[in-house]
């Protein structure tokens, strides 16, 4: 079964694999190293565009982030201790 995968999808963008989902609803692929890779409910996906649609709000929340730290740098000033 293929599943797109898009737990690292900030890192290595989705990810299309062969595997097989977990009687408790992981994801499952083994490589032929032998490590075993498992994704979450949530961190795979059996439709494409279900995968970039998931991966394009990762990488938005990842965006928002990035501006409020941004925000909060921007903010802060200094001032030396004695």
């Amino acid at each position: 079964m293929i599943a797109y995968i898009t737990k690292y999808a900030l890192a290595g963008g989705i990810q299309e694999v062969d595997g097989y989902i977990t009687h408790n609803g992981y994801f499952a692929d083994t490589y032929s190293h032998g490590a075993a890779m498992f994704a979450g409910k949530k961190e795979y996906f059996l439709n494409v565009d279900e995968a970039i649609l998931r991966a394009e709000e990762m990488r938005n929340a990842k965006i928002k982030s990035l501006k409020k730290q941004i925000d909060k740098l921007e903010k802060m000033t200094f001032e030396v201790r004695k």
